[in-house]
């Protein structure tokens, strides 16, 4: 018994189970959410706080309603990526060297930007260590530093000829050099309780060819020549300050640029992204107003004339892949123009009708396969809110069935073509009315034979005789259809 019971509970809790939930699915609707190499490839992006966002424009989503479904218009997705995991990937290629690494400006203005340069025999990044100072004879209008009434080529030259009387000399661990615009200021620590120090001035306007000025040690750098050393720790970690420091462009880029060497593009994103951020689109949707209108007798004899109008709208709250509604209905009652009275509510449509199309899933619920090219994939198309079920300017109604059939027209139509007085004369073609006696007639004739004439009266009454009448009908028959074809070719298909 007690087992009984058992089973007898666990059937009503299904039961109650399956009743619930169609009513609490029917106010949520799934949306059909791009991919990321979509979102990627044509949202716009944004980035702040080391986050890179994408807004994506989705159409065609609508509310299921039990007559008139009711389209939901300017619903932007969006996805976020960080720095977190686009640096590390960024990094990861790099070492890689160029092969991972796909076409695009991205990366180049990464190494540029950084002062490296591509191994030409191994493929991956190294520091490029620039020629160093040049030493020249300033002439005309070259830079040059001036003390002790002597010209020097660089601040750092200058500075060594005016502490060249100390113990140590310059430049020593010590000493430290600080070039602010046109002047230098040279540090050296003679000894424990002396220190010498002196602000050196620039003069003239230009290196000479083949040099550039460097700002931070005010010398003259050849432009020409240099080394390359393997990268350090210390570089590498330059690169996340980089980044950072960079446009919304720069990073989406980067992001592209990372994942389209993949095999798998979809996946690629996917392992970047921080999270599914929420849907955002309109709060609320106007789904129209109906106006019904009743008659009744009044106990004065007049007609009270009531009139009911229900505004009808959908409230709307957003989540990473679909959005939830309610019905807001209010209804206006007036009588004979008087207001009678209002009502508003607010309830779960669970008598609403389901979407039809499958929606799609949220990516992260659901990754993409990384033994499959998403390239050959079948997009989810959007199932737009069209047609006789759809309320809205930007769709247009492309058929209507109605309760007519084909033998209702074809009747009508015989019906109207009988009544024509073309038709009733072609009809009546075939009906001829004739009377007449039978033709019997007569003629002389004259013969002449051998000399010897005689005169006939020749009777022809053969029109008369029974075998021709017989022959006569059917005779008439035949004729009759041939003349009334040609008739109708002449007068209908000619």
């Amino acid at each position: 018994m007690a087992r009984s019971c058992v089973v007898w509970r666990i059937c009503l809790c299904w039961c109650l189970l399956l009743c619930v939930l169609p009513t609490v699915e029917a106010g949520t609707v799934k949306v059909n959410v791009p991919s990321l190499t979509s979102q990627v490839a044509k949202g716009v992006p944004a980035y702040a706080d080391s986050k890179l966002t994408f807004s994506t424009a989705i159409e065609g989503e609508f509310i299921p309603a039990p007559t008139k479904n009711v389209p939901v218009r300017g619903i932007l997705g969006g996805t976020e990526f960080g720095l977190r995991t686009i640096t590390p990937k960024a990094k990861s290629l790099l070492k890689g060297g160029l092969a991972g690494i796909a076409a695009g400006y991205a990366f180049d203005q990464l190494i540029d930007g950084l002062g490296w340069a591509m191994d030409p025999k191994t493929q991956t990044p190294v520091k490029k260590v620039p020629a160093g100072p040049i030493q020249y004879v300033p002439q005309g209008n070259n830079y040059y530093w001036s003390t002790n009434g002597k010209n020097f080529s660089s601040a750092g030259a200058a500075c060594s000829d005016l502490f060249s009387l100390y113990t140590p000399g310059w430049p020593d661990p010590s000493s430290t050099l600080t070039v602010t615009g046109d002047t230098a200021w040279c540090y050296l620590k003679a000894s424990d309780w002396h220190n010498a120090s002196a602000a050196i001035k620039r003069y003239g306007s230009t290196c000479p060819d083949g040099s550039a000025y460097a700002a931070d040690t005010g010398s003259c750098n050849a432009t020409t020549g240099g080394t390359t050393k393997a990268l350090t720790d210390a570089d590498w970690i330059s690169v996340d300050d980089f980044i950072k420091a960079q446009n919304s462009d720069f990073v989406k880029n980067l992001l592209q640029q990372s994942c389209l060497g993949s095999n798998n593009p979809e996946g690629c994103y996917q392992s970047l992204r921080t999270q599914q951020l929420a849907l955002r689109g309109p709060s609320s949707v106007d789904a129209g107003t109906t106006t019904t209108t009743t008659t009744s007798p009044a106990s004065d004899g007049t007609v009270n004339t009531t009139v009911t109008a229900t505004t009808t709208s959908y409230n709307l709250a957003y989540q990473p892949a679909s959005f939830t509604f309610n019905k807001h209905t209010s209804t206006t009652t007036t009588i004979n123009g008087k207001p009678s009275g209002t009502t508003e509510t607010v309830e779960q449509p669970s008598d609403e009708v389901s979407p039809d199309d499958p929606a799609s899933e949220d990516p992260a619920e659901n990754p993409t396969d990384p033994t499959k090219d998403p390239e050959t994939e079948t997009p989810t198309t959007p199932s737009p809110c069209a047609g006789t079920t759809c309320d809205g300017p930007a769709y247009t109604q492309l058929y209507e069935p109605t309760k007519d059939t084909k033998e209702k027209y074809l009747d009508s139509y015989i019906s109207r073509v009988k009544a024509l007085p073309l038709f009733a004369s072609v009809g009546n073609f075939f009906k001829v009315t004739a009377s007449a006696g039978c033709p019997v007639w007569s003629s002389t004739a004259d013969f002449n034979v051998l000399g010897a004439s005689s005169s006939y009266n020749l009777v022809f009454d053969f029109h008369c005789q029974g075998w021709f009448v017989s022959v006569a009908s059917y005779a008439s028959a035949v004729m009759s259809i041939v003349c009334a074809f040609l008739a109708f070719r002449q007068a209908f298909l000619d």
